[in-house]
């Protein structure tokens, strides 16, 4: 539990302020781990993308000549479709943002 490390410390007297339970403190340890490593995965798997920007979808420009509206935006920040298995295809000429609709999926 290598990220744990870092914060260790803090944990330890958190838990004796709230008076936590052995259960309550290794739970957090462990999200706390868990979390880090997702955080650092996919940060390793956007540097592999290489994509030229970094954007998150609240930056994208619904008011602009986009064909998606803040529902649709909205809608796929919700992950539905992720859950129901369905693929996005985002087709269209350059410059209309489905790298930046795509980053702020992925970052999300």
């Amino acid at each position: 539990m290598t990220e744990t490390a870092n914060i260790l410390p803090h944990l330890l007297r958190e838990a004796e302020q709230h008076s936590w339970t052995y259960q309550e403190l290794l739970v957090a340890l462990c999200s706390h781990e868990e979390n880090r490593r997702d955080e650092k995965i996919t940060r390793k798997h956007l540097n592999w993308a290489q994509f030229p920007f970094e954007k998150s979808l609240e930056d994208f420009n619904t008011l602009g000549d986009t064909a998606l509206s803040n529902r649709q935006i909205n809608q796929l920040k919700e992950f539905d479709w992720l859950k129901q298995a369905f693929n996005l295809i985002f087709l269209g000429p350059p410059g209309v943002g489905k790298t930046h609709i795509v980053y702020g999926i992925i970052v999300l």
